[in-house]
């Protein structure tokens, strides 16, 4: 998506404000690789973009949702991608160095080689931490049967219940000589 891309040259003194939206097209090349799906409602980022020196600051709000598998019955479960963005993209790199020793505040750095910065990789990596380690479709998810796989939000399964008794039983008839 071509408004993904920032040209530095063209930023004025005022900075400038841009609403991008997440279109399908993009969100599957960007995420290529990962379980996920762009939620059914509308999903994007409001930036406003100021440059000071050579760094270029990002600071915005991402919106929208997103579907990932259940980590127990791997049904969707729905991510908000709500969060701030804060990122400043320099062209020296000991700044970035620096920066990244004595991390005060909330904001990230990178830096930039060329005219142009393209702010879909910032959106990819904000989207991949908004997907937590263990997504429920719900708190109160049973997962699925060990044993046949049934989903039990959908009522039990008709397997026998595991033994309930200690790992060690099995040893009980072992006999040493």
């Amino acid at each position: 998506m071509s408004e993904m891309i920032i040209k530095i040259q063209e930023i004025g003194p005022d900075g400038e404000t841009r609403s991008l939206a997440f279109e399908p097209a993009w969100f599957a090349k960007a995420l290529s690789g990962v379980d996920v799906q762009l939620g059914a409602s509308r999903a994007g980022a409001d930036v406003d973009i100021h440059k000071v020196g050579e760094n270029v600051m990002v600071h915005g709000r991402m919106y929208g949702a997103a579907t990932v598998p259940c980590a127990r019955c791997l049904q969707p479960a729905l991510v908000d991608l709500a969060g701030s963005i804060h990122m400043t993209y320099s062209r020296d790199t000991e700044v970035v160095d620096a920066e990244m020793e004595n991390p005060d505040d909330d904001v990230d750095f990178a830096t930039y080689e060329g005219d142009e910065i393209d702010l879909g990789e910032l959106f990819r990596e904000q989207i991949l931490l908004a997907i937590p380690m263990t997504p429920l479709c719900r708190e109160e998810c049973k997962g699925l049967c060990s044993q046949c796989g049934k989903d039990l939000n959908q009522g039990p399964c008709t397997c026998e219940a595991p033994h309930k008794g200690s790992p060690f039983d099995a040893l009980k008839g072992l006999k040493l000589s």
